[in-house]
């Protein structure tokens, strides 16, 4: 969503909807974030279906998004799982930091292990974690190096799949796009790079539905290493201009 608001009006949405479906769980990582800056609403349903499966819904703002989008792009490129906790402790302890800027910025509360430093002293350590661990530099060089390659592609009437194969260690993004009339064939496409790679983390493959291209790249920028946004807001805080 646009921002925090919007994110809890949908939860409200969802709240009072009357669904089959059975709420199982809410957990609020915005008012209560996670310890290593997670920020994001997840509502666990129950589906009314035999056999039981269980959805999870996941809504953040675009700033939340972009925070994730970070993680993931930044555990890529040092081959480390970030958000699970894993790498390098000064970049965990960057983008925790990051978070709770961002907080500030939303007006939420900041993590916990923050809120003894005040705003000054927050910008002071991002600043001083920035400088020491070029982010900034590392940001802009890693993600030029990955090249995009268009496959083959495949129409149909309406709507298309997007088959992605993100490979770290040929530092290329591939896309293949399926027409819905070809869905099967994009599943089992997907289902045969899976277990190819399946012991590969180097390669991430992922299929989703999306009408084009563009879009995929707006609503996944984590699959294309896009991170001008986050770039930008980076270079906000560092200049003085972000809060």
């Amino acid at each position: 969503m646009d921002n925090v608001d919007e994110v809890y009006k949908l939860l409200e949405l969802y709240k009072k909807s009357k669904s089959k479906h059975r709420l199982n769980s809410l957990h609020d990582y915005i008012d209560n974030p996670k310890s290593d800056g997670y920020r994001s609403i997840h509502l666990v349903y129950k589906l009314k279906k035999e056999p039981t499966i269980f959805l999870e819904i996941q809504m953040r703002s675009k700033l939340q998004h972009m925070w994730a989008t970070g993680v993931e792009v930044f555990g890529t490129l040092q081959n480390s799982s970030f958000k699970s906790g894993q790498g390098n402790k000064k970049w965990l302890e960057f983008f925790a930091l990051l978070s709770s800027v961002f907080a500030l910025f939303e007006g939420k509360p900041i993590l916990k292990k923050h809120r003894k430093y005040s705003k000054n002293e927050l910008l002071k350590k991002i600043k001083h974690l920035n400088h020491e661990l070029k982010v900034l530099e590392n940001l802009n060089v890693y993600t030029a190096v990955y090249k995009t390659v268009a496959k083959k592609m495949s129409s149909g009437r309406k709507g298309k799949y997007q088959l992605v194969v993100l490979d770290s260690r040929e530092k290329t993004i591939s896309y293949k796009t399926f027409g819905t009339i070809h869905f099967d064939e994009a599943a089992n496409l997907y289902l045969e790079l899976e277990q190819k790679h399946l012991n590969d983390d180097q390669v991430n493959i992922v299929l989703v539905n999306t009408g084009d291209i563009k879009k995929l790249e707006v609503s996944y920028p984590n699959y294309f290493m896009d991170t001008k946004e986050l770039v930008q807001k980076i270079s906000l805080i560092m200049m003085d201009k972000f809060l």
